[in-house]
Parts: structure tokens; sequence; C-alpha cells
């Protein structure tokens, strides 16, 4: 495919993404999630932020600007995408407020529209950088 492979930018020239994840949600939109920290990888500073964004053209070459999902997070803190039954959403480990939150859309909802959000940790020295799940396809369910 002409244009293959691209590079997607964080559109920010002095911060990095620690990862970066890949979902396709139901109408065959490209969605990338990242955790964005100025300088060094500082896991003891407070301010990073996750980040999506959404392809715009039929053929994928042509990415949103990012819009920011949670602020004020530890550098070193990550972010994970996936897409399951009609929605996507983003689990993020939160070490600056102590949670593990996950953030989700339907496929319906307006592209900067991200209405819902569930906690699934929130103790103090539970969270931390590693984070997995997975969906079954036949159920939809995450786990």
């Amino acid at each position: 495919m002409d244009g293959f492979p691209a590079l997607i930018g964080t559109g920010y020239n002095d911060q990095y993404a620690e990862g970066s994840t890949i979902a396709v949600d139901s109408n065959e939109t490209v969605w990338i999630c990242y955790d964005l920290s100025p300088g060094g990888a500082d896991g003891y500073k407070s301010d990073g932020s996750i980040e999506v964004i959404h392809s715009i053209s039929d053929d994928h070459s042509s990415f949103s600007e990012p819009l920011t999902l949670l602020e004020s997070i530890k550098s070193d803190d990550i972010a994970k995408i996936v897409a399951w039954d009609e929605k996507i959403g983003v689990f993020i480990s939160d070490q600056a407020r102590w949670e593990f939150r996950f953030i989700w859309r339907k496929d319906a909802d307006a592209a900067d529209e991200w209405p819902n959000t569930e906690w699934a940790e929130h103790s103090e020295g539970n969270t931390d950088n590693h984070i997995n799940y997975a969906c079954n396809p036949a159920t939809g369910k995450l786990y």
C-alpha cells in the first residue's frame, strides 16, 4: 500500500511517548493512544498526559489533532486502548492519584466525547505502570 508504513507523530517536539497502542473501532476508524511526557523519563513528575488521535481519512493516512483524556499523570504512567462491542476505551495507570481508570465511548459518539469513566482500583500503593487486558470477541467482555 502506498504511503505505508507512515510516521505518526505526537505533534509535540519537546515531549515523548513511553508507549502507544492502536485499535480499530466498528466504523473502521483507527485510534492511537499514547502517554505524553515532557523531558526525560522521570517517573516522579506529575506533568504527563494521556492522549488519543484517530484517523480522519478513508485511507487512514491523516489523523486528528490530539485529544487529552487525562492530565497531570506521572511521566512513568501508561495507557492501552481497546475496541469492543461498538465501543472504544482506554485503560490508564494513574500513579499521581493512585488509580487505574478506564475511559470509554460508544463508536456512535462524537470523536471528542469520552463521557464514561470507571475505576478498576483506587488505593494508595496499588497502582504502577504495568497493565494488560483483553477482550473476548464472542461475549464482548473485557478481562
